[in-house]
């Protein structure tokens, strides 16, 4: 075998930062009300319409590359209002387009090029994985494909609001299901948990193995420039997270409480604070407090 290459056996990684491809993304208002919010039971709705990829191929644009922030599926992705179209637009223009659970969508190289054109992906919908609970998603991008079709192939990617706000619902309903499982104790588990967790951590496995390659052939360090797309790269943090360290705590500054496990920033297994600003921070407010109390008497 020529030097340089290797068969490698792609588990989990472990470590080392996470990548997407990122770039410009804008909102293509349609006209009129999406009637997303009805759909999926919530009174609040959002305007009609898509987020698109806002890049001219001609240009010889590429996508940017981002690492993505440690901790961000348990913090700030938990915290993200779906409903909310600013802080949609917001949260896609720091770390990329939201897209569901697409079929052949993600670039292994920087080379590779990606499928445009949305159509779920049928294993993470399929009856077993619990249609019934991601449905919303499936006909979301079902919608995209629409989009898609009356724009016309222009190089870039299409998500419709549908697609998106459904993406971002079952990822946190996976996210706290999963979580919550650990974080309980064992006699406060019902079954219901239990479904709830199983469901989400099937419907996560089937995004995740389009990316993590049972075998695969790399060439030295090309492993490296592999990329996923943001929905992919919160799943892996998910699975690092549920992985790589089960103590998840709340972080105890009081004015941070970020959700989070030790392992997830590189601190010790009995810390409960996320960085080493944060166990500052709690310590100085702990002494003026001290003070305070101190002064009154």
């Amino acid at each position: 075998m020529n030097r340089g290459y290797s068969y490698k056996f792609s588990a989990l990684p472990s470590s080392g930062d996470i990548r997407v491809w990122k770039v410009p993304v804008r909102f293509v208002n349609k006209g009129g009300s999406s009637g997303v919010a009805a759909s999926l039971g919530y009174s609040a709705d959002l305007p009609n319409g898509a987020f698109v990829e806002d890049l001219d191929p001609s240009e010889g644009a590429v996508c940017e590359e981002h690492i993505l922030p440690a901790g961000l599926y348990s913090g700030e992705f938990l915290s993200l209002d779906p409903f909310d179209l600013d802080d949609l637009i917001d949260f896609q223009s720091r770390h990329g387009l939201i897209i569901g659970a697409r079929d052949n969508t993600l670039p292994l190289s920087e080379t590779q090029i990606r499928r445009l054109d949305p159509a779920p992906n049928s294993q993470a919908f399929c009856e077993a994985y619990g249609a019934h609970r991601f449905g919303g998603q499936q006909q979301g991008i079902n919608r995209s494909k629409e989009y898609f079709t009356e724009l016309g192939d222009q190089g870039v990617m299409v998500s419709s609001i549908e697609e998106v706000v459904s993406t971002v619902l079952n990822a946190q309903q996976v996210i706290v299901g999963t979580i919550n499982l650990l974080k309980s104790p064992e006699e406060a588990i019902s079954s219901e948990d239990l479904k709830e967790a199983k469901a989400g951590v099937n419907f996560a496995s089937a995004v995740l193995s389009q990316w993590l390659k049972p075998l695969d052939l790399v060439y030295e360090d090309s492993i490296k420039t592999r990329y996923c797309d943001l929905m992919t790269a919160i799943f892996l943090q998910l699975a690092r997270g549920l992985i790589n360290g089960n103590g998840y705590r709340y972080c105890q500054n009081p004015e941070c409480g970020l959700l989070f496990t030790p392992s997830d920033f590189n601190r010790r297994s009995d810390s409960g604070y996320h960085s080493v600003e944060c166990q500052e921070r709690a310590k100085y407010l702990r002494l003026k407090r001290k003070k305070e109390l101190l002064e009154k008497k």
